[in-house]
Formats: C-alpha cells, sequence, structure tokens
C-alpha cells in the first residue's frame, strides 16, 4: 500500500478529518491534503509526527523504497539551503573586499596596495569598483535573508543574479587592471560553480 492511502486509512480508522489531523501535526490542511492525493510527500520530520500520532513505526506508514526517497529528498533540500546559505556568504565576502588592501596605488613610482576608501586614481573608477562590491554585498544580505523564506524558486533566482552580478563584477576589475581584486572574486566564483557542481552529483 503506497504511503497516500496508508495516511488516509489511518485517518478515517481514528474518525479525524485532514483539518483535525493538520491541527495534531502543526502543519496546514493543504498539505494534508496533498499528501493524501499523492501530490507530495512529508518530510522526515512530519513523518515521525505522523508516525506518533497514530502510533504506528514508520515502517507501518512507508515502503522500504518510499522511506529511502523522502530521506534522499530531504538530503537533496538540505543541501540547496545550505548552498543558497554559501552562496550568500560568498557574496557577502565579495562586498567585503573594499575594505582589504587590494587596489593598485602608484606612490614615488612604486605601487601601494590600499583598500577602495584610500584609492585615489580616478573617481569614475572609484566610483564603479564601489558599485560593483557595494552590489555583491547587499546581494549576499538580500540572499541571507531569503534564506528564512524557504522558497526555492526565491534562492533559484537569488543564485543566478548572484552569478551574473559576480561575472559583471569580475570583468570591472579585469578591465580596470585591478588583479588582485578579480582573483578573489574569481575564486569566490570558482567556489559557487564548485558548490553547484556538487549538488548536481
Amino acid at each position: 500500500m503506497e504511503f497516500n492511502e496508508r495516511l488516509q486509512e489511518l485517518r478515517k480508522e481514528r474518525g479525524m478529518t485532514q483539518e483535525q489531523l493538520s491541527d495534531r501535526l502543526h502543519i496546514s490542511r493543504t498539505a494534508v491534503s496533498k499528501w493524501e492525493s499523492g501530490r507530495g510527500m512529508p518530510n522526515i520530520e512530519a513523518l515521525k509526527n505522523i508516525s506518533a500520532v497514530f502510533s504506528v513505526s514508520l515502517d507501518g506508514l512507508l515502503t522500504g523504497k518510499e522511506l529511502l526517497d523522502a530521506a534522499e529528498s530531504e538530503g537533496r533540500e538540505r543541501a540547496l539551503k545550505l548552498g543558497a546559505l554559501a552562496f550568500g556568504l560568498l557574496d557577502l565576502l565579495a562586498g567585503l573586499i573594499m575594505f582589504v588592501p587590494l587596489f593598485s596605488h602608484p606612490v614615488d613610482g612604486f605601487i601601494a596596495m590600499v583598500n577602495l576608501f584610500a584609492y585615489d586614481q580616478a573617481a569614475y573608477l572609484k566610483i564603479a569598483f564601489f558599485v560593483a562590491l557595494t552590489a555583491l554585498g547587499f546581494w549576499g544580505i538580500a540572499a541571507l535573508a531569503a534564506h528564512v523564506l524557504d522558497s526555492r524558486p526565491v534562492r533559484r533566482a537569488l543564485r543566478v543574479g548572484s552569478l551574473v552580478l559576480h561575472s559583471l563584477a569580475i570583468a570591472v576589475f579585469i578591465m580596470c587592471r585591478e588583479p588582485y581584486v578579480a582573483f578573489f572574486l574569481f575564486a569566490f566564483l570558482a567556489a559557487k560553480i564548485a558548490l553547484m557542481a556538487r549538488e548536481t552529483r
């Protein structure tokens, strides 16, 4: 018997409505309806709660394959959430590069390294650098804030935006001949790509 059929059977045996079950599980009635129609599966935590409400083991609720699928799905979702968090942190770190002495500054025939605030070459360059790094920093903050929303489409949109913004920032620093900043930004971008490659395995 499939999980959705077993859940419906257990609920009806106890004389419970979907509303009553959802109240006991502290979830929406829509979620229960979705599970019973076979359009979704609860996560491991919800499965434990269902098992406690009906006093049955997880084996009594799910087939071995369903249990493995649920665990795999939860593991994949957790990896995606951690990846989104890592993306946000990397963008935030990229934004903080403006405080690190990585910007070239000629002094008496030598090249000194200064942070962006001490950089006094062409004003338009300083503004372009500031905009690029500030945009990355704020994007990182937005990604970290969105982590709380737990919305897959929002995480996906933020991830795509992060990659585009990061690539544009690297292009700006390469064109303006700031190799150290470009190198660190490229390292952060490589870390993001490695995270994405690991998630798709």
